[in-house]
């Protein structure tokens, strides 16, 4: 191995994850990013791996002699770099344990959460990447952030972007989805992620929670939501009479779904924390108010006067 430094090697991009990363200084050369590596490192010697998960410690730290980027730096730009930091603070036993840590729609210890043998929170069994058009013509080709490999975020916090399901072939990306604006629901769930995700925790109303802790709250909320048996209809739930639709998979484990459904499921539960967060929605799960912002003295005094309207009409 050679300790030189190349003469071209781009900065990593904020979230950028490392294959991205190596495409982009192996397009200053030329070449394709796995040739690259293997005539600068011998690694990998098989005809496809993924770098993102695979890549061994040792080619991290010639990455690392190669560009001048600490290897730690480089470490957190794959997916083994970063389960460490996303669940460290909330490592628990058993998935069950995991899956129902956090109560925020109701109190219910009956039911069982879905998962199944060998099952990890947040990894998905099959590729699953969505992605920012934008992000991706603004860095060229190929370009994709760690994040967008995993179930996480709906948009780009970024550009305010739905994200799209991306097909990334040598020097072109296809597109499945077209472009479309987040809803401000969508918005406000991915801006508390992206957050946890570049910054390490997430500023809640009530008060700063660690990535691990933010995204096992938002995992037991997805599981609430969209794989748990309510004995209720959500119009029962809401402080309003519009319609709802919330895709239920009694059946179905979220890491192991599609695509199209993970999208469906991530719109669902967007739309029920905005409205738990603006107070519209009522909860009595015991962790809910953690999602809930204080209510302002005129909130309280709105409550009280419809708290005395109500008694009212049941002394009548």
């Amino acid at each position: 191995m050679h300790a030189r430094r190349w003469p071209l090697h781009p900065l990593p991009l904020e979230g950028e994850a490392i294959t991205s990363w190596i495409v982009r200084i192996a397009r200053q050369y030329g070449t394709e990013w796995d040739v690259l590596l293997h005539r600068t490192f011998g690694w990998p010697d098989t005809t496809y791996v993924d770098a993102d998960t695979q890549i061994p410690h040792w080619v991290i730290r010639g990455l690392s002699a190669k560009t001048g980027v600490p290897a730690s730096d480089i470490r957190l730009m794959t997916l083994a770099g970063q389960w460490d930091r996303l669940l460290t603070d909330t490592t628990v036993p058993t998935p069950k344990e995991y899956l129902s840590r956090y109560e925020i729609l109701f109190s219910d210890e009956t039911q069982k959460p879905h998962h199944y043998n060998g099952w990890q929170p947040w990894r998905p069994d099959r590729w699953i990447l969505f992605a920012c058009r934008e992000c991706v013509a603004e860095n060229g080709e190929g370009f994709y952030r760690l994040i967008w490999r995993l179930p996480m975020l709906r948009s780009c916090p970024i550009h305010g972007q739905l994200l799209e399901r991306a097909v990334f072939s040598g020097e072109e990306t296809r597109w499945v989805d077209g472009p479309q604006l987040a809803t401000p629901a969508i918005r406000l769930m991915d801006a508390l992620t992206w957050q946890g995700w570049t910054q390490g925790y997430v500023d809640l109303k009530r008060r700063r929670v660690s990535v691990a802790e933010w995204l096992c709250m938002l995992r037991c909320l997805i599981e609430e939501t969209c794989f748990k048996h309510h004995e209720r209809g959500w119009s029962d739930w809401f402080d309003e009479t519009e319609s709802i639709e919330i895709p239920f998979f009694p059946c179905d484990v979220f890491e192991h779904m599609e695509m199209r459904e993970v999208k469906r499921v991530l719109e669902a539960v967007a739309y029920v924390l905005a409205r738990i967060q603006h107070h519209q929605m009522r909860t009595s799960g015991k962790h809910a108010q953690i999602l809930v912002p204080p209510a302002s003295a005129w909130d309280r005094l709105e409550a009280a006067a419809r708290f005395c309207h109500a008694s009212s009409i049941d002394l009548d």
